[in-house]
């Protein structure tokens, strides 16, 4: 690889700042560095758009996925409860018995 000389370093900054620039002819490798340095900016700026909406694609998505699983979950909970038997309380009936409820002792 071809090291750049301190007067090639020179025009490329100089080429960087175009109000600066004299009218030479530029160097040919500084100009070869330049089409690289643009070409990798755009490149960079296409990924970061691509990722963008990625981003944006998977945060839909999972706001989808959420939003369907939870509104499932809903209407699972509605058709079980109402499933839930409760005609003892209309005829009077005693009502199932439970297992009793057993709390830890305290300890002083």
């Amino acid at each position: 690889m071809q090291k750049l000389t301190p007067e090639q370093k020179q025009k490329l900054t100089e080429s960087a700042n175009p109000e600066e620039t004299p009218n030479e002819t530029p160097d040919p490798l500084v100009l070869i560095l330049q089409t690289a340095k643009a070409k990798q900016q755009a490149q960079l700026d296409d990924l970061q758009t691509t990722i963008d909406a990625l981003s944006e694609d998977f945060a839909t998505r999972a706001a989808a996925i959420v939003e369907t699983g939870l509104r499932n979950s809903y209407q699972l909970a509605r058709q079980k409860i109402g499933a839930i038997d409760i005609r003892f309380f209309d005829l009077g009936e005693t009502l199932p018995t439970a297992s009793p409820l057993q709390l830890p002792e305290a300890t002083p």
